[in-house]
């Protein structure tokens, strides 16, 4: 059974694979919207660039969930088996999800690209913050020789 400290802690990762699979049911509707329009032909969809250019955006920010987002997933999975989650890690791991939704919302609805930057910082402290937590779990227990 999982302990309500890491439960808490997933949550947020949860809704980040929710938020994905909104992006996928988007895609797909966009998708078949403009094979029925013949603006695009299902073979277009071999090509990595034989989207239409209304779901370009969408699928550029899908493949942005599985880029940096790994990470976090990595770090998040160290500090569980460590048994390390802490307030702070849950509270970044919430700052995680609303910089992704942040960023799927200036992506695929704007042109701005300085506010996808400036959104994609909030992603980035917040799993900057995680690697450090893991960094120096690893550290101490170097310094430890493992022993908790």
């Amino acid at each position: 059974m999982l302990a309500e400290t890491t439960a808490r802690f997933l949550l947020p990762f949860l809704g980040h694979m929710a938020l994905i699979a909104v992006l996928l049911i988007v895609l797909t509707w966009q998708r078949v919207g403009a094979v029925l329009a013949r603006e695009v032909t299902v073979d277009d969809y071999a090509r990595a660039d034989g989207d239409a250019a209304r779901s370009r955006r969408v699928q550029r920010n899908l493949s942005n969930q599985f880029e940096l987002p790994v990470i976090a997933y990595f770090l998040t999975a160290v500090l569980i088996a460590a048994n390390a989650v802490t307030e702070a890690d849950i509270v970044a791991a919430w700052v995680f999800l609303a910089g992704r939704v942040a960023h799927t919302l200036v992506q695929t609805l704007s042109d701005n690209v300085r506010l996808r930057g400036a959104v994609f910082s909030i992603n980035a402290a917040a799993i900057g913050y995680l690697a450090w937590r893991v960094f120096s779990l690893a550290v101490a227990a170097l310094q430890t020789g493992g022993a908790s």
